[in-house]
């Protein structure tokens, strides 16, 4: 439905206040987005090296999500199907 259109982000289990209600105003098909319904573009600090887990909660039940990316370039655009999806490391 309309309103099935977010989704929050974590880091190692813990909520990201900047990477809350991450939105999408694209219905029936795959888009990138970034953008909060704060206004804001979605960002994870990660302060240091180390394994981390990405966590990802639905915030309602519609929202489907094909991919996650994650780039150190803030002004990265992914366009297509993205890059090429990399192994774990």
């Amino acid at each position: 439905t309309v309103n099935d259109n977010t989704a929050h982000v974590g880091l190692d289990g813990a909520p990201v206040a900047t990477a809350d209600r991450i939105q999408t105003a694209t219905y029936g098909s795959y888009v990138w987005t970034r953008g909060t319904l704060d206004g804001a573009n979605a960002s994870v600090s990660i302060l240091s090296a180390g394994l981390r887990t990405v966590n990802l909660w639905m915030r309602e039940d519609g929202l489907v999500v094909d991919r996650i990316l994650l780039s150190r370039d803030a002004a990265f655009i992914p366009s297509g199907n993205g890059p090429a999806t990399s192994p774990r490391q």
